[in-house]
């Protein structure tokens, strides 16, 4: 139970902290720990991380940084294709999907690291969006891109029951300029809605889930969120990027031996 609950917690705070990483830390835990298949932790992680999510969100409203017309594009076209990708999860074999898995986290954790540079100046992207108000602006200069980066977060979140906000944070700070802490604000919104979308078609197509273990990691993860969402106000961004970065290739590593069994 005590185990159960800290990878819950491990899972909120992460996805708190930085907007993503989640399931990325509940999938490899949940198989290397519960010895769970990769298909049935990918269905509790998809519950996991959208309860927390919608949990996280309201935790911030007051804050007012969530960005609506890209969260909008980016939930439409990810809750799209999430089900599609939950379902081609189901019929690909499992140690495959594991490996597929552990590459995708290996390059998430590198490509945040080397994204950690360039949140230093955060300060100088916060002043040039209130000062331009260019965010929707840029949201269409760029919408054929959000619409399928969106697609493809979508997609990735239902094959490997992560999130997407791996993708998430990077579209939006680089298509529109928004800053990191605004830009996970948004990221949480769409993780939300299109986890749970995945989520809805793993249960009713690809396999059950076992309740009670959802709601356990669930409850870690919500202590967790709250707990990153009070953390990131004393917390530099790109220390906790690379903290992120760090901790997953750690992870990857212990789960290449699962592989190889």
């Amino acid at each position: 139970m005590a185990l159960v609950i800290s990878v819950g917690i491990l899972v909120g705070l992460m996805l708190g902290l930085t907007g993503a990483g989640g399931s990325i830390f509940a999938v490899p835990l949940l198989i290397l720990l519960l010895n769970f298949s990769p298909n049935d932790a990918m269905g509790i992680a998809l519950g996991t991380v959208s309860i927390s999510a919608i949990v996280g969100i309201l935790a911030r409203l007051h804050n007012q940084q969530i960005a609506w017309k890209p969260a909008i594009v980016l939930i439409v076209s990810g809750t799209a294709l999430a089900p599609i990708g939950r379902w081609f999860g189901s019929l690909i074999d499992q140690r495959l999907l594991l490996v597929g898995f552990i590459l995708l986290a290996s390059y998430i954790a590198i490509r945040m690291w080397q994204l950690s540079g360039a949140t230093t100046t955060e300060t100088t992207t916060n002043s040039q969006e209130a000062k331009s108000g260019s965010i929707n602006h840029s949201v269409t200069k760029h919408s054929p891109l959000l619409w399928l980066a969106g697609a493809v977060a979508g997609f990735l979140s239902g094959l490997f029951g992560v999130g997407g906000g791996f993708l998430n944070v990077p579209i939006l700070t680089l298509l529109t300029g928004m800053s990191m802490k605004r830009a996970v604000d948004t990221s949480l919104l769409v993780i939300a809605l299109v986890s749970t979308t995945g989520f809805v078609f793993h249960v009713n197509w690809v396999a059950e889930v076992s309740t009670e273990l959802l709601i356990i990691v669930t409850t870690g993860s919500v202590i967790g969120i709250l707990m990153g969402t009070v953390l990131t106000r004393y917390i530099a961004s790109y220390q906790l990027q690379k903290l992120f970065a760090v901790s997953v290739l750690g992870l990857m590593a212990l789960s290449v031996p699962k592989v190889l069994s």
